[in-house]
């Protein structure tokens, strides 16, 4: 049962992570449309 728990949460972490830096990245993108703008 904590190995199903751990491979869960990583999942999740590796999710999460991957959805801020996309997050981060559009931001940026928004940013400079603004300032260009």
């Amino acid at each position: 049962m904590p190995n199903v728990i751990n491979r869960v949460d990583a999942i999740v972490v590796r999710a999460y992570f991957r959805l801020g830096q996309l997050g981060k990245e559009l931001l940026c993108q928004d940013f400079l449309n603004l300032i260009l703008i």
